[in-house]
């Protein structure tokens, strides 16, 4: 039963659980140890294919405990890869690295030729994802040549399929192609459908690298059918995710949205915030209750008699406790039940105090929304001086720290992206604060230079956050890129404060860099803004913006999106026209944060000459 269990592990993980749960009752029975922590052990496995994660690790756990205790080689090897599969998952890295090396260090010394071969391909997924892939190819294909020598076919598909991988990412796309073929007759013939659906899908994403997107399609399509079938849930994710961009790439924007869903869908049920919180307690109540019993075995037979008195006076504490309670009991009952009365109707009232007082702050929060959406720049106002541009405008919360206000002076077009210190409502008040300075300057002073425009209005912010001029580590105040429009003469002047601003040119991005200092207090030097100018061209798009896009967390292991692959998107989208470009933006980062909170405010604006 515990070899059905194995194998339906690769056709249907449901079906595993069952055969597993069969076997650990007749294990109990019989007390058979050792069918016992293998029945966890499979159980963890089918866990974590489903994606069930607090799951895979109790019963992980579990087998361990068994296996470890009484002295199982067999189980603790395959248990030790599984722990390192699945921190190779959560992207710990040096304990995935830890668990193979255990692994590896078991199979020698116990001989097992399968396992080391084993702990040899993973340990090279490893060396991969730390970027060492010549090192990663050795050790792969010196598993190949073990398995091979063994006739195990399983395992040489695993190797061959690793192998694709790491040729994929040096672009011999040929040769990956060549390996992924040879795994996929293999596990054909052997009907192991997981191994399969990993095979498409590994196809796919060659493809997808060599451009063919049509093909791609086609093996994620295949892929999630089989996922689906076998309920195999993080390829399910994978795949939905991948087929999804295809088609967002492709403007088929329906299609593209409805496989989005299903993503989004499968990834709720695999790891929200409560299976994350799940996984921290059970490693750490493990690891505790570990520590806990190697204490409790050396202490054992000097506590066993203090154990005893301890309780024999904890039991005459109680009965005191006990007769104390009875004999006052009654006297305060009356008294206790008008005290709850009273304290009932005080946590009334104090409760709708509350209720009324947000209702209060929230009408404030939203009428000071309409207050701040007057003062920024008016779409009526931007349409007339800007003929093709868009705004991409994202606030975290009801108001926002991030701001976008243009005007005009002596024919020029001024416009600025600022993001202030702080969201919400005191990003919001630092805004407006900033709003009455920039208007102060343009409209007041007539300074008509960007970066003497940002030296005015840091020399108000100074003065009115910081009237005593103490030295402060604070840098309340913005982060900003200020630009004035020529558009007669074709010349655009900016200074850039904390923030970049990139230009694309035909098809080819040119980044302009920013003093490092913020428009208000902080503690440094305080230099004066660099003017920056540039002679513009017909087809030229400046893009202006906050870091509120670039350090949204989210994807496939909830990292920050980052600028580099703000700038790869940009590029991407250049061709399009502005309004699908404020699209493909809004679409991506949606898709990657998916229910992952937004943490700051996004502001990005482009505007195509």
């Amino acid at each position: 039963m515990l070899k059905q269990s194995y194998r339906t592990l690769s056709v249907n993980f449901d079906s595993s659980l069952v055969y597993s749960d069969s076997v650990l009752y007749f294990a109990k029975k019989e007390n058979n140890k050792h069918a016992l922590s293998e029945a966890y052990k499979n159980k963890g496995a089918a866990y974590y294919a489903k994606g069930e994660y607090p799951a895979t690790l109790k019963n992980l756990q579990t087998a361990l405990t068994i296996a470890e205790k009484e002295k199982f080689s067999d189980i603790l090897l395959s248990v030790y890869n599984l722990y390192g599969t699945f921190y190779k998952k959560t992207n710990d890295l040096k304990s995935t690295a830890k668990q193979f090396d255990k692994a590896f260090e078991l199979a020698i010394s116990i001989k097992d030729t399968s396992g080391i071969a084993g702990a040899l391909n993973d340990r090279g997924l490893v060396h991969q994802l730390e970027g060492e892939n010549e090192v990663a190819i050795s050790k792969i294909q010196n598993a190949l040549e073990y398995y091979k020598l063994m006739d195990d076919k399983l395992g040489e598909s695993y190797s061959l399929n690793f192998l694709a991988e790491l040729y994929s990412n040096q672009k011999d796309f040929k040769t990956a192609i060549e390996y992924l073929n040879k795994a996929y007759v293999i596990r054909s013939e052997l009907h192991d459908t997981s191994g399969l659906a990993i095979n498409l899908v590994n196809i796919g994403e060659v493809y997808a690298q060599m451009g063919e997107m049509e093909n791609a399609l086609l093996y994620y399509m295949k892929c999630a059918e089989i996922a689906e079938k076998i309920k195999y849930a993080d390829l399910q994710k994978y795949c939905y995710k991948m087929i999804s961009d295809i088609y967002s790439g492709q403007k088929n924007y329906e299609l593209a949205y409805s496989y989005f869903q299903k993503h989004i869908e499968v990834k709720d049920s695999i790891f929200n915030e409560q299976n994350s919180r799940l996984i921290t307690e059970m490693e750490a109540k493990y690891q505790n209750e570990t520590k806990q019993l190697q204490i409790d075995n050396l202490n054992k037979k000097n506590e066993a008699q203090t154990a005893k008195t301890r309780t024999l006076y904890i039991a005459i504490g109680l009965f005191l406790v006990i007769i104390l309670i009875a004999t006052i009991g009654y006297r305060n009952k009356k008294k206790a039940n008008e005290i709850i009365t009273i304290q009932k109707e005080e946590v009334e009232k104090q409760r709708d105090l509350i209720e009324t007082k947000n209702k209060e702050v929230t009408d404030s929060i939203h009428y000071a929304k309409r207050i701040q959406g007057a003062l920024l720049a008016s779409d009526t106002f931007l349409k007339r001086h800007l003929p093709n541009f868009f705004i991409l405008y994202k606030p975290k919360d009801i108001v926002s720290g991030d701001f976008y206000w243009a005007n005009t002076i002596d024919n020029k077009f001024v416009i600025i992206t600022a993001d202030c210190t702080g969201h919400g409502v005191p990003g919001a008040f630092m805004s407006l604060l900033n709003i009455s300075y920039l208007n102060e300057a343009v409209v007041e002073k007539k300074i008509d230079s960007p970066d003497k425009i940002l030296n005015y209005v840091r020399k108000q912010i100074i003065a009115s956050l910081n009237p005593d001029g103490a030295e402060t580590e604070r840098s309340d105040g913005m982060d900003a890129v200020l630009c004035m429009y020529d558009f007669n003469n074709a010349i655009l002047s900016f200074a850039c404060a904390n923030n970049p601003l990139w230009i694309i040119r035909d098809k080819e991005l040119l980044e302009f860099q920013q003093d490092k200092l913020p428009v208000g207090t902080y503690y440094g030097e305080q230099k004066d803004f660099s003017l920056n100018t540039f002679n513009l061209k017909k087809g030229d798009i400046v893009y202006t913006f906050t870091d509120g896009y670039a350090d949204q967390f989210g994807g496939e292991k909830g990292k920050k999106f980052k600028y580099k692959k703000m700038q790869q998107l940009l590029l991407a989208n250049c061709e399009k026209p502005m309004l699908e470009q404020k699209q493909a933006l809004d679409f991506e980062i949606e898709a990657r944060k998916g229910k992952l909170e937004q943490i700051d405010d996004i502001l990005i604006i482009g505007i195509k000459i």
